[in-house]
């Protein structure tokens, strides 16, 4: 009888993992065929070749879906290497040199008519050099300075990458009217 209850715990545990490795799974293969799928209909067929035919768009597709897997395989099996950190502060150190230059490009193109996509750029370049310098990149670039918390460092550098995108954005000729239009959907005075 003991054995019994012991195989049906075991059992039901072994259910409860296959359930979640199915997710997980279904999650991976969808992220990694839409970046081929990207890939394909923003890169190749664009700039690569633009009068292929869907025989050969099929082939490409698989070909890069077999490279972004192994991409994924080989990040995954690399960071595993890296036993120093938590799941949870690689996620993050990982999430603040992507998230914040993404944040400073809406926010900058929302409340700023004199933003231009020079400024944008070097903001965003100024706040991932920040993230990296109090962050450092698990596996990449070990942390330079220690005294910020890895949580605080994204909020920081969203600070940061505001600040210089706007300020470099001087650097650059202000947007044309007619694109300051089309973001804002008013009429803008025109300087005589």
């Amino acid at each position: 009888m003991k054995l019994a209850a012991c195989s049906i715990i075991y059992l039901d545990f072994a259910t409860l993992m296959a359930g979640v490795l199915a997710a997980l799974m279904s999650s991976m293969d969808s992220a990694i065929n839409s970046m081929s799928t990207v890939t394909l209909s923003d890169i190749y067929r664009r700039y690569i070749a633009k009068d292929a035919s869907e025989q050969q768009l099929v082939k490409v597709a698989k070909i890069l879906t077999l490279i972004f897997g192994l991409l994924t395989l080989a990040f995954a099996l690399w960071q595993f290497d890296r036993q120093g950190d938590t799941g949870m502060e690689k996620y993050g150190k990982l999430l603040n040199v992507i998230a914040s230059p993404l944040v400073c490009f809406f926010l900058l193109g929302i409340f700023s008519r004199r933003t231009n996509t020079g400024g944008a750029v070097i903001g965003a370049i100024a706040g991932i050099a920040f993230v990296v310098v109090f962050n450092g990149i698990p596996g990449i670039v070990e942390q330079q300075l220690e005294w910020i918390n890895w949580m605080w460092v994204g909020g920081l550098a969203i600070v940061v990458n505001l600040s210089v995108g706007y300020v470099a954005s001087f650097l650059f000729p202000p947007p044309s009217n007619d694109a300051v239009k089309s973001v804002y959907r008013e009429e803008v005075e025109t300087e005589d």
